[in-house]
């Protein structure tokens, strides 16, 4: 077979793209949750400090 006919060949090939495009979903979830979490995380952890003052517990 050619070189030619080989590369046109792979080109047209559509197998394995959809788990290329389930991938790169998962890596934008991921990356988005990373994210947040840096954006919030501290936030979060403030608000159970004050609820955990609030309430008198001792976080045991």
């Amino acid at each position: 077979m050619k070189a030619t006919g080989l590369m046109q060949r792979f080109w047209r090939d559509e197998r394995g793209a959809t788990a290329i495009e389930y991938g790169l979903i998962a890596v934008f979830v991921s990356v988005v949750s990373v994210a947040a979490w840096q954006a919030i995380g501290g936030n979060v952890f403030g608000w159970f400090d004050g609820v955990q003052f609030a309430t008198g517990a001792d976080g045991s």
